[in-house]
């Protein structure tokens, strides 16, 4: 099972969730929480939802889904891949104060000094287990992001040139399919 959490401002019926789904050619589990939510209850959330994933799932995320994914496979002691994580979400958060919409749903909400506060204090929780994590070296979201992602993380980081908002998951789907025990040509999007 290859399961996707959602990034900040997001939800469910992503983009990037859809065209996970297609480069893998695999159906993909696709837990939700509410950015207009505090941390905790976001993360018990996501926990619950994904409580009954099997041994040998994938759990993948990106931008602070990529984040919440790394708590989650701790917890859960599951694989995980990782594209442009939130390394500090106190951080990283802070410059997105103020009205805000979900991308997802267009639901307008305050991301509130309040909200941001949730994540103080939160890391990473280094876990012992079998992650790839992408970083992009020209992420316009999170600058700077590569050694961070080194300093924060454990498993092997590839560093990439792409976008913070990955527009095609195909060159990474071998190692998401590798990671799930598939071979790289089981789904129909995989490149060859």
């Amino acid at each position: 099972m290859f399961c996707y959490v959602h990034g900040f401002n997001s939800g469910r019926q992503s983009r990037s969730g859809k065209l996970l789904e297609e480069a893998l050619g695999l159906p993909v589990f696709r837990p939700d929480y509410d950015s207009a939510r505090p941390f905790q209850e976001n993360f018990e959330s996501l926990l619950y939802q994904c409580r009954a994933i099997a041994p040998g799932s994938v759990i993948m995320g990106a931008s602070l889904g990529g984040f919440m994914a790394y708590r989650l496979a701790g917890r859960l002691r599951r694989n995980c891949v990782l594209f442009n994580p939130v390394t500090n979400p106190y951080e990283d958060l802070e410059q997105f104060l103020g009205g805000q919409t979900n991308l997802s749903t267009g639901k307008a909400y305050e991301f509130t000094r309040e909200l941001l506060e949730s994540y103080r204090g939160i890391k990473a929780e280094r876990a012992d287990v079998d992650a790839e994590i992408f970083v992009s070296d020209c992420d316009e979201v999170l600058q700077n992001n590569v050694e961070r992602v080194r300093r924060t993380y454990a498993g092997r980081i590839h560093v990439i040139h792409t976008p913070h908002s990955i527009e095609d998951f195909r060159p990474f789907a071998p190692y998401i399919l590798a990671m799930g025990g598939q071979p790289s040509g089981s789904g129909k999007g995989a490149a060859q």
